[in-house]
């Protein structure tokens, strides 16, 4: 059993008491049988200044027990891991809302020009101003950091720079503040300020130490030296009911502080116990994320301890949650350390307090959702049952006032029926979500440097792939609202392959492409429709890819099926980091899943989909071709009639704004109604006809040559 005890600034495990003189508290205890830790007053500060409030020292009597020393656990098996990797320095972060301000003290030797630079992380550009000695520093009302992402992998958040702003600071001789003040919703995570002049010494801020703050509250970020419990995925502490404990021994019976140098990745309740007996005000209670595997930050419970002189027990249990709600509460919690501080019989505990919550707080907060009354849009007329259609197909012969006709050409999307088409669900154009989204995140300068339909879909597929960093979303992961997502996107929060698809969704909803989510049991991605091409195209925004054949973009089943029954080596894949990748053909099969609909409505998704095999030699219930209907087409059905022809249009065109058409090459004319008469000429006769959407995007082109003799 590993018990702990006072010795000043001093803590150690052992089985026998431990004394400590001057030098044992410069350097970890060596002597067989016991594993110490010691920390000099000296070096204190800067261990445990988050919990210390501007100006306030750290107590001569705070005892820090590692958790890694922890004498039992049940109800699951939480790592014990000595000493953590990827802790590297100290920062703020979750600094996200317009006009919240911080502030640093600093003192100049003399006055003079400074160059600013910061240390700093930010996945997409962040809009801040700069205020020197309480006025904004001309040039700087308004100025945005760069990402410091490289465009690869998972590098958004982990991935620290470095920029030098635009204008020089005048500082002046003596003491002198600097405040910088958030302008949007976005966070960036923050080290190091450094000031450098000709003449004088580099000046270097650490961002931690920031002296007031105003309109929110950042969380410091403290490597935890001294190793975690739980801090490992597969060997996580999580689970409801699961709970580690300590003996600790103090002098004297009394109040404690307790603080904990915890990581929390997502919601996660707990609760403490003390001696046997549940703390009533530390039971069912939820501390502030931290937003990261390998972030952990020092705090102090707000509610102290009443321990008993010599041996105690302190236990901390998770609680968990409903897994299957829109907000979880089974994050994964880890802890390093807890730190205890006596207080005196009517102080209350100080430095910085954690903002607690409950599950029914944070419940309550949300916004309201009321039952979404969404109607699917509408899709245009229907081709009309014609008698005595021509074939649309090349060769074909009729009669057109007794002169030979002969179809030279026909490239015209059919007019398809089904369970699938009659049964999708599309986004309506007046969703309020969608206008929101397209305005909110400027989509139409995402797409505008494209020069073709694809290469505009591609873009916003790279945009959506650029906004978060992929890792499991935790308390969100069943969260399916695209504005959400894209909000807590800038806080931070890291999201997975379903939010990818949600958000794709809406957004090429917004732009008025059609599209719809895929997925099979380990993955989700979408489909869209490409009037470019005329084609289902498959785009997998949790990776930026997309697939090519011959040069013509593919469907999920052509992909699947050129792969693994074709075996075909040809198939290109355009990839994240703007690479080009050729997969190895192998022999296999996938069952997957189309959805028709490119909304949630009550968080679900509404149209009627088809689940179906890949691979050689299986059977489907369905032909899974009847998947791959066409959309946005102007379907064409041409008779004969006196000296003329009438020509019939249908479509399936998700919000129909109108068809349009033009003859021999001419200027586009809007249809009004259905239906005209093509009057041919002799020789070659040219037909070309369009549905357009309410957004204005313009479908598949519908193309007719007739030669009259």
């Amino acid at each position: 059993m590993v018990h702990w005890s006072w010795t000043g600034a001093t803590f150690a495990t052992r089985r026998e008491p431990v004394s400590c003189s001057t030098e044992d508290e410069m350097r970890p205890l060596t002597r067989p049988g016991v594993v110490a830790v010691s920390i000099a007053m000296s070096v204190l500060p800067f261990i445990l200044s988050p919990q210390v409030a501007p100006g306030q020292a750290l107590s001569q009597k705070t005892l820090i027990i590692p958790a890694v020393s922890f004498t039992a656990q049940e109800g699951g098996n939480a790592s014990r891991v000595e000493s953590l990797t990827n802790q590297t320095r100290e920062f703020i972060h979750f600094w996200y809302t317009p006009g919240h301000s911080l502030e640093w003290a600093f003192d100049c030797e003399k006055e003079g020009a400074c160059k600013v630079s910061l240390a700093y992380v930010a996945k997409i550009p962040a809009r801040r101003s700069l205020a020197l000695n309480g006025k904004i520093v001309p040039g700087l009302e308004s100025f945005t950091l760069p990402p410091t992402s490289k465009g690869k992998w998972q590098d958004g958040w982990q991935q620290w720079g470095e920029t030098t702003l635009p204008v020089s600071l005048n500082v002046k001789r003596g003491r002198n503040t600097i405040r910088m003040t958030c302008l949007d919703d976005t966070s960036i995570c923050l080290s190091e300020i450094v000031l450098a002049g000709d003449g004088m010494p580099a000046i270097s801020i650490p961002a931690a130490r920031f002296t007031s703050q105003e309109g929110g509250k950042v969380q410091i970020i403290t490597p935890a030296t001294l190793g975690a419990v739980g801090s490992r995925w597969r060997e996580c502490w999580k689970d409801p009911g699961h709970w580690v404990e300590w003996e600790v021994e103090v002098p004297a019976a009394g109040r404690y502080a307790l603080g904990l140098h915890y990581r929390a990745d997502g919601y996660c309740r707990l609760q403490i116990d003390v001696n046997g007996e549940k703390v009533e005000e530390l039971s069912g209670f939820i501390p502030p994320k931290t937003g990261g595997l390998d972030n952990y930050t020092l705090g102090t419970l707000p509610v102290p301890l009443t321990l008993k002189k010599g041996k105690n027990t302190l236990r901390v249990t998770t609680l968990g949650g409903d897994s299957r709600a829109v907000v979880r509460f089974d994050g994964m919690f880890a802890l390093s350390a807890l730190h205890l501080t006596p207080l005196g019989p009517q102080e209350k505990p100080s430095g910085n307090l954690l903002e607690l919550a409950t599950m029914e707080q944070i419940l309550a907060s949300l916004p309201s959702k009321e039952d979404e009354s969404i109607k699917p849009a509408a899709l245009g007329p229907a081709l009309a049952k014609m008698e005595n259609a021509l074939p649309l197909e090349e060769g074909a012969v009729f009669t057109v006032a007794g002169k030979k006709a002969t179809v030279v050409k026909a490239d015209v999307l059919p007019y398809v029926e089904n369970q699938f088409s009659t049964g999708a669900f599309w986004a309506p154009y007046d969703d309020p979500k969608l206008k929101t989204i397209r305005d909110t995140y400027k989509l139409d300068d995402v797409v505008a440097s494209g020069k073709t339909e694809l290469e505009k879909q591609t873009l916003l597929m790279r945009w959506i792939w650029d906004q978060w960093d992929f890792g499991h979303a935790q308390e969100l992961y069943n969260l399916k609202d695209p504005l959400w997502i894209l909000r807590e996107s800038r806080r931070e929060h890291v999201f997975q392959c379903m939010h990818s698809g949600s958000v794709m969704l809406t957004a090429m909803a917004a732009m008025g492409w059609v599209c719809r989510l895929c997925g099979h049991s380990t993955h989700t991605w979408n489909e869209v429709w490409s009037n470019q091409y005329g084609r289902w195209v498959m785009m997998d925004a949790t990776s930026n890819i997309w697939h090519e054949r011959n040069g013509v973009p593919l469907s999920s089943y052509e992909y699947y099926h050129g792969r693994y029954v074709e075996l075909t080596s040809d198939i290109v894949t355009h990839a994240r980091d703007n690479a080009i990748w050729r997969l190895e053909p192998k022999k296999g099969g996938v069952r997957m899943s189309i959805t028709n609909a490119s909304v949630y409505v009550n968080d679900k998704l509404p149209g009627r989909g088809g689940r179906f095999e890949v691979g050689e030699g299986v059977t489907n219930a369905f032909d899974v071709k009847d998947l791959y209907y066409p959309v946005n087409q102007a379907a064409l059905a041409l008779v004969p009639e006196g000296d003329a022809v009438k020509v019939t249009f249908g479509t399936m065109t998700p919000n129909f704004k109108e068809f349009q058409y033009r003859v021999d090459g001419g200027n586009w004319q809007v249809l009004p109604g259905t239906n005209f008469l093509w009057r041919l000429h002799q020789g070659d006769n040219r037909l070309e006809a369009r549905s357009v959407n309410l957004f204005g995007v313009e479908g598949h082109i519908s193309a007719v040559s007739i030669r009259l003799e």
